[in-house]
């Protein structure tokens, strides 16, 4: 008969006590001595989906999040805390705390955020993405005036043709008007 059995559907990082016996037509032995194996941790559930806590500024944020209902049978030691601002996700905090304060982040820019929860089983999936709007400021000035030599239209001679380029910062919103100070 066979000497090996595999348990399925145990817990994780749960300890279990075994012991064997054997069968013949005679009846059976006695039990075996006691022995205990641990299984191993698994990887923790991804936390719930960050949320902002307070009011997004221009250039900062703050981010919040819970643990994981499932921490994979051991506790979660830190969490990976990941943004995108456009250029694909990078790590920006990794540690113990549930909250992370953004800064230096780009005026009128839309972020990603998504947490991971770390522990003995390894690292989990990634939460839900959570979207972080920035707050746009006033643009950059633009160009002096110039005067344009050949203007579209013909001009009287009392008239002047004015041109400028457009500010190099926009202050994270599309630029809707432009507004000449005349003296």
């Amino acid at each position: 008969t066979d000497t090996e059995h595999t348990v399925e559907k145990l817990g994780k990082n749960t300890t279990y006590r075994f012991k064997l016996r054997a069968h013949n037509e005679m009846g059976a032995s006695s039990y075996s001595a006691d022995v205990s194996y641990t299984t191993k941790p698994g990887r923790p559930k991804p936390p719930p989906k960050p949320q902002v806590k307070g009011k997004v500024r221009a250039t900062s944020c703050k981010v919040i999040w819970n643990p994981p209902d499932d921490t994979g049978g051991s506790p979660v030691t830190s969490y990976e805390l990941e943004m995108d601002g456009g250029a694909g996700y990078q790590s920006v905090y990794r540690g113990e705390a549930t909250e992370f304060l953004f800064d230096e982040l780009q005026p009128g820019t839309t972020y990603r955020v998504r947490v991971a929860s770390v522990s003995a089983g390894g690292i989990g999936d990634y939460s839900e993405t959570c979207f972080v709007n920035t707050d746009p400021v006033v643009p950059g000035p633009p160009s002096p005036p110039r005067l344009v030599d050949k203007p579209k239209k013909k001009l009287p001679g009392s008239a002047l043709a004015l041109a400028w380029g457009p500010p190099h910062y926009d202050g994270g919103a599309i630029i809707t008007e432009y507004e000449i100070d005349m003296r």
